[in-house]
C-alpha cells in the first residue's frame, strides 16, 4: 500500500480549451496512475452531445 491515505480520495480534473489535448493527457494520466478515467462530456444529455459533435456551442 502506498503512503497515500485511501480514505481521502484524490481527484484530478484536466481542463482547457477545445482541441488542446485534454482527453489525451487525461487518458495517459489514467494509464500511468491506474486511476479511473471519466469523460465529462458523457454526463451531458444526448441532445447536447449531438450539438457539440455538430460544432454548436
Amino acid at each position: 500500500m502506498s503512503s497515500m491515505d485511501l480514505a481521502d480520495p484524490t481527484f484530478v480534473m484536466v481542463m482547457g480549451v477545445s482541441g488542446s489535448g485534454k482527453t489525451s493527457i487525461a487518458q495517459r494520466l489514467s494509464v500511468a496512475t491506474g486511476w479511473p478515467y471519466v469523460e465529462g462530456d458523457d454526463f451531458h444529455p444526448a441532445a447536447n452531445i449531438a450539438k457539440m459533435r455538430a460544432g454548436i456551442p
